[in-house]
């Protein structure tokens, strides 16, 4: 790897630390469009016997090589000091502006998808179908209620594999899985206060389900490219439904305190029902921020990446 690759990686990882950290966006989406994911597929892939033989063989360098270590170190070098460095600034946004912190990202994934999208060649009956299924089972995620679990390690040790195998999927945000396990805040409050014996347990589980599901999605990938893709781009539109910068919570009318919903609304809607300021203009100016810097992302990934598709090869036995 080149200065510039190693410098783009670790931006990367660092943009995709702090995406992993809001529920509702992924990190995969970031990797998508920024022309890395393929790669990252490949190289997740990679911890297999063969690499396992190369290391027991004494051929590290080798190993080293057949699973792309140098990119993966400066990834999740990036994304690891994102996560520490900004889960306080993300937790205090999500709890002081929502409106604009969710606008952003509103505008992150229109961009993402019209980027996707315009790399597809032809539109057969089954890329619409595919786009279409990927938006419906997005809203069916997404309108789902949180669970609440106990705090035991085997539960940090599966909600981990659940969200490093989300994390690989753009469109389902790895954080609003562990929202929904209602181990969101419990991760969030190990993080920013680095109680390590639960940030130990919760990564295995993460490196677990990364690997593990990196296969699927590769075997997946390589057979149906982009089908897939497309199934893909409809969970991160389905996924407006838990980004949209307005929305209300509201409790069910004889339900108990906490039998609550959230419901996205419209900005003048949301004054009425929120006694807030919708934040209209200033929304609107965040929104196109967001989308202009995936667009820059997407040309400055496209200037320096050796791959000029988001096909990126997912070809590796």
């Amino acid at each position: 790897m080149t200065i510039t690759q190693i410098f783009l990686t670790i931006i990367n990882g660092l943009a995709m630390g702090v995406v992993d950290l809001i529920p509702g966006i992924s990190g995969g989406t970031l990797a998508l469009i920024t022309g890395i994911y393929g790669r990252l597929i490949n190289a997740l892939k990679s911890f297999d016997l063969k690499a396992v033989k190369l290391v027991f063989t004494g051929k590290i360098l080798d190993s080293i090589k057949y699973v792309d270590a140098g990119f993966l170190l400066c990834l999740g070098l990036g994304i690891i000091v994102s996560i520490f460095s900004f889960a306080r600034t993300v937790d205090y946004m999500l709890d002081n502006q929502p409106v604009l912190l969710f606008s952003f990202f509103t505008g992150v994934i229109a961009a993402s998808s019209v980027v996707i999208i315009r790399k597809i060649d032809g539109w057969p009956i089954r890329n619409y179908f595919s786009i279409v299924f990927g938006v419906i089972v997005a809203l069916l995620l997404t309108g789902l209620n949180e669970y609440t679990t106990p705090n035991t390690w085997i539960y940090v040790f599966f909600a981990g594999i659940i969200g490093g195998s989300s994390m690989l999927l753009p469109g389902i945000s790895g954080s609003f899985i562990l929202l929904l396990l209602g181990k969101y805040s419990y991760m969030i409050n190990a993080v920013k206060e680095f109680d390590l014996a639960v940030l130990f347990v919760f990564g295995f589980g993460y490196f677990v389900g990364v690997l593990s599901f990196s296969k699927l999605l590769s075997w997946v990938l390589k057979r149906h490219f982009e089908v897939s893709l497309l199934f893909l781009t409809g969970l991160m539109l389905g996924s407006f439904n838990k980004i949209w910068p307005w929305r209300v919570v509201g409790k069910d009318d004889g339900g108990a305190d906490d039998d609550l919903y959230s419901r996205s609304v419209l900005p003048w809607e949301y004054e009425n029902l929120s006694n807030s300021d919708p934040q209209i203009i200033i929304s609107v100016l965040v929104i196109m921020s967001g989308f202009a810097l995936v667009i820059l992302m997407h040309w400055i990934a496209s200037k320096y990446s050796s791959s000029k598709s988001l096909a990126y090869p997912i070809n590796r036995s």
